[in-house]
């Protein structure tokens, strides 16, 4: 009897890690076939897709009806549309514009004259192209075109293909034929509701700098000024600036307006020590200031505009982008605010990304706190941190 039982043991390990061994060939198999299947280039290279001229519109519908409610003016404010591949820029929104286009705060103009794009029209206006040479991009901000001020991305398609390229040419010759590119670079860039948000993020920017260019500039050369300086690698100063982030996203979290208060008014104690601790000049103060004002505005703009449309439940997408099957209708906000939230804990080692995240939650807590603040924040010298302490004082009182 235990010899049976033995041998039916035996037998079931012997079938249960074929079983293993299968699927794990089968998973290969279907990741080597994807692989083979992805195209290293853009399904369209010359003109913009229907789904890219959808992306562009629903872009502006959602400008057009919720900007003036996240921004003063925004919603009316005319801001032209750059989006690019690996070989074209493409630019919609503008008639007649003059040639290249000038990168901002260096002011230097690349590009050539934008030609009308034949037998094609873009939410029924003519748009524009022109070739990209020596791998130089508009790249993903906000330029100039002449003297209007311009977003700028790479098209969807561009940013899921660039990506997986990347990944392959990144790995040893075997493993790039198993590594399931697709997959990962999908992951990475988000459904087309994220891609949506980003680029409502570099309109942002170009708002930024229609409204307040000379602090738009300060704020994309401050790194370069000073940011050798900046102890981005000190494990003390890293430790506290973590024990910041805690805390908003704590601040974030809690339903209490009361315990966002206390927690908020912690969070700034925390980051007066912290500066003081280290000896923080007021040069690498106004650093972490400018890089919060302008990324993590952008940061929080994209999230509110994406949480606005998912909450009007009278909201209509434009009709074309229903045909896009990476787009949820703004239905994944709530996963991507507790992503998000979550995300602000990690964003201490390495580079400036902690300041998108500190800028945004700074913003958000704003609106729970101090409503009018964003009458203010655009002006010369407010910065997000004294339009919260003002908030926490008077919550106070």
């Amino acid at each position: 009897m235990r010899n049976g039982a033995k041998r039916t043991g035996l037998r079931f390990m012997k079938i249960f890690f074929l079983a293993i061994f299968l699927v794990v060939c089968l998973l290969i198999g279907i990741s080597v076939l994807s692989n083979f299947l992805l195209s290293s280039h853009s399904p369209e290279v010359g003109y913009l897709s229907e789904l890219d001229k959808s992306r562009i519109s629903e872009t502006y519908h959602l400008l057009h009806t919720f900007g003036n409610s996240l921004w003063p003016g925004w919603g009316n404010a005319y801001i032209p549309v750059i989006i690019y591949n690996e070989e074209y820029a493409f630019l919609g929104g503008y008639q007649n514009p003059p040639p290249g286009w000038i990168k901002v705060p260096q002011n230097i103009n690349y590009g050539t004259s934008w030609e009308l794009v034949p037998d094609d029209t873009l939410g029924n206006q003519p748009y524009y192209r022109q070739h990209l040479a020596d791998g130089i991009t508009p790249q993903a901000f906000t330029v100039r075109v002449g003297e209007k001020w311009t977003a700028s991305m790479t098209t969807r398609d561009w940013m899921v293909i660039g990506i997986g390229n990347e990944l392959r040419d990144g790995f040893p010759p075997v493993l790039k034929y198993i590594i399931p590119y697709r997959f990962i670079s999908k992951f990475v860039t988000g459904n087309t509701d994220q891609y949506l948000a980003a680029l409502v993020h570099e309109c942002f920017h170009a708002y930024q700098g229609l409204i307040a260019r000379d602090r738009l500039e300060s704020a994309e050369t401050v790194l370069g000024k000073v940011g050798s300086r900046y102890p981005w690698g000190d494990e003390s100063f890293n430790k506290s600036w973590k024990a910041e982030l805690n805390l908003l996203a704590d601040a974030l979290s809690v339903k209490n307006d009361s315990a966002r208060i206390e927690l908020t008014g912690r969070f700034l104690t925390q980051r007066r020590e912290r500066r003081q601790a280290c000896s923080l000049d007021p040069d690498l103060v106004n650093l972490e200031r400018l890089r919060e004002w302008e990324e993590g505005l952008a940061k929080y703009t994209e999230l509110a505009i994406w949480q606005m449309a998912g909450k009007d439940t009278t909201y209509c997408s434009v009709a074309a982008i229903q045909n896009d099957p990476d787009f949820y209708n703004y239905t994944t906000y709530r996963k991507q605010w507790a992503q998000e939230v979550t995300t602000i804990r990690f964003q201490v080692w390495g580079d400036e990304i902690r300041f998108y995240y500190s800028g945004m939650a700074l913003a958000f807590l704003l609106d729970r706190l101090h409503p009018g603040w964003k009458d203010r924040i655009l002006q010369d010298n407010v910065f997000l941190e004294d339009l919260l302490s003002e908030a926490v004082q008077s919550n106070l009182k």
